[in-house]
């Protein structure tokens, strides 16, 4: 499958029934669990371990912005704001600021949620995070060289998606593609020999 196609008439391919209001369902409860986790910083910290953990935080200042998208949780909407203000600071401070060292799982949906936010956020704010988004991406991984797998392709998926949304330029983007595509391991790891 990987190295081929499908064929849709291959399959009995049938509709699960599940739609879009059902998905945006289990977001938001999701999201109103996390909320209850909020700590003053705008950061989620994981009850269980008592600190930010990983990327909790974007992905969670994703999801509410998503819902507030899809206009719902507007109650929410001061909470996802200032996870998106943590998150982007920490991803603005570097390598070190970032929980864990994690900040390859940061970039997309950091970046996906700034058009989420629009008309949600001012513009100021809006202005402030799209800045800290084009913090250089050797500053935000902790090695260029190190962390492959899903390290990476959160990495190259990221600095796409920063080059579409012309955070970044695409010829920097693609580079950093190409290199994790044919000297970090990505390629040896998907395509069969």
């Amino acid at each position: 499958l990987l190295c081929g196609h499908v064929d849709a008439n291959e399959h009995d391919w049938a509709p699960t029934g599940v739609t879009k209001s059902d998905y945006l369902d289990a977001v938001e409860r999701v999201v109103r669990f996390l909320h209850r986790h909020q700590d003053a910083s705008g950061a989620i910290v994981d009850p269980v371990i008592d600190r930010e953990h990983q990327y909790s935080t974007p992905y969670y200042a994703h999801a509410v912005g998503a819902l507030l998208h899809a206009g719902r949780a507007d109650d929410l909407r001061e909470s996802g704001v200032a996870a998106m203000e943590h998150a982007t600071a920490c991803l603005a401070g570097g390598n070190d600021a970032i929980p864990d060292n994690h900040g390859e799982f940061f970039i997309a949906p950091l970046t996906e949620a700034l058009a989420l936010y629009r008309g949600h956020a001012p513009d100021e704010k809006i202005d402030e995070w799209s800045r800290r988004l084009r913090t250089p991406i050797d500053a935000i991984i902790e090695d260029v060289g190190a962390k492959t797998n899903n390290w990476r392709t959160y990495a190259m998926k990221g600095e796409w998606l920063r080059a579409t949304a012309g955070l970044v330029s695409r010829d920097d983007a693609v580079r950093f593609i190409d290199d994790a595509w044919l000297n970090r391991t990505q390629r040896e790891r998907i395509v069969e020999a």
